[in-house]
């Protein structure tokens, strides 16, 4: 590949996206797209991580274009999770928890358990604390020895100490403290 080609540019742009550069990433995607505006169009790991960083950077509504577009395989769950993201910035919680939910058998576990972290907070934040709680206890059981899993034993030891059972909460708490 010459390294001028849009094909190298947007692999570099959708690199640094990738380790979440949003800033490097969004100036490399500017100079791709100054040589072949049309490239994302054919190839879907770009829509994806192009529709990313527009997410990111706040241009929500051309991502969510550009995240529909993907629909093979490879990339359609990280965009899934992407409108997931959206939905939940557009203020749409059902929508969002069911993009997140769709994401429980994805082939890449980590984005599976960040999915469902996801969605007990757009669930715990409609009101709907059982469900959330019931999500968080689905990771605790399943994954231990991830960052979700303590992620998932803090948000249900706020949840016990906020509905007024402070040893459930301790509880928990000591499954950090005292793991091996």
């Amino acid at each position: 590949l010459a390294g001028g080609s849009a094909e190298a540019l947007f692999g570099k742009a959708n690199a640094l996206q990738r380790m979440g550069m949003t800033v490097e990433a969004a100036r490399a995607y500017a100079a791709a797209m100054a040589v072949d505006p049309k490239f994302p169009d054919f190839s879907e790991e770009t829509l994806c991580f192009l529709g990313e960083n527009l997410r990111v950077s706040g241009l929500v509504s051309r991502a969510k274009e550009l995240l529909l577009k993907v629909t093979g395989p490879e990339y359609k769950d990280y965009a899934a999770f992407g409108l997931g993201e959206i939905a939940v910035e557009e203020s749409k919680p059902d929508e969002a928890i069911r993009l997140f939910t769709s994401l429980a058998s994805s082939k890449d576990r980590k984005l599976s358990r960040v999915a469902m972290l996801r969605a007990s907070d757009v669930e715990a934040a409609a009101g709907k604390a059982g469900e959330a709680a019931a999500r968080l206890d689905r990771i605790v059981d399943r994954y231990p020895f991830t960052p979700e899993y303590d992620q998932a034993v803090l948000r249900l030891a706020r949840m016990r100490s906020a509905a007024g059972d402070p040893a459930a909460a301790l509880s928990l708490l000591s499954r950090l403290v005292l793991r091996p």
